[in-house]
């Protein structure tokens, strides 16, 4: 993903995000993910290449330099392809969600538990038309595991979320190659 270096002058911070978020992600996608990342004040901070995460959603709030206030932070790598980089973002949505719907109530949970892939699952289900046709299948799969909450797939199947990257990456690859493959 190409991030741009410095914003246009005169840009609001929502436009920024907008446009920042327009060379992270699918663009059709944009404005629900750059809607739901303003409205609730979520940081979001690419960096650079890393190997042990794609993504990282931090619960701590931040005032920026120039004075704008965050509730929290999602970190995202700058070398993720554009669906890549929407599935890392559903992924740690779905941390924010439940750390607003739970933590911050004073119920401990689980990192990846049901709760967690209860809100992956809505934020995947509400995204999925902004991936690729072929890889909508793949998708399908995971969000109807998820919502029947069939626990023997989730331990087997998708226990860390390096499993879930994996099937992204296999995924987007497939579906990349097909692309390949129509234009020669």
């Amino acid at each position: 993903m190409k991030v741009p270096k410095e914003l246009p002058k005169d840009m609001s911070f929502e436009d920024g995000y907008r446009y920042v978020l327009g060379h992270i992600i699918p663009p059709e996608a944009t404005p629900i993910i750059s809607k739901y990342l303003i409205d609730n004040r979520i940081y979001l901070k690419i960096v650079p290449k890393n190997k042990t995460f794609w993504g990282r959603f931090w619960r701590r709030g931040l005032v920026t330099k120039s004075g704008q206030k965050f509730s929290s932070c999602i970190e995202l790598i700058e070398e993720l392809r554009p669906h890549a980089a929407l599935m890392t973002l559903l992924h740690e949505i779905a941390h924010h969600r439940c750390w607003v719907k739970y933590e911050k109530v004073g119920k401990k949970i689980r990192p990846h538990g049901k709760e967690w892939q209860a809100e992956f699952c809505r934020a995947l289900a509400s995204c999925v038309k902004y991936f690729p046709e072929q890889m909508r299948g793949d998708l399908g799969y995971l969000i109807n595991h998820y919502s029947n909450k069939n626990e023997n797939f989730i331990t087997d199947y998708l226990q860390t979320w390096d499993r879930a990257k994996v099937l992204a990456k296999h995924a987007i690859e497939k579906w990349e190659a097909e692309r390949v493959n129509k234009t020669e």
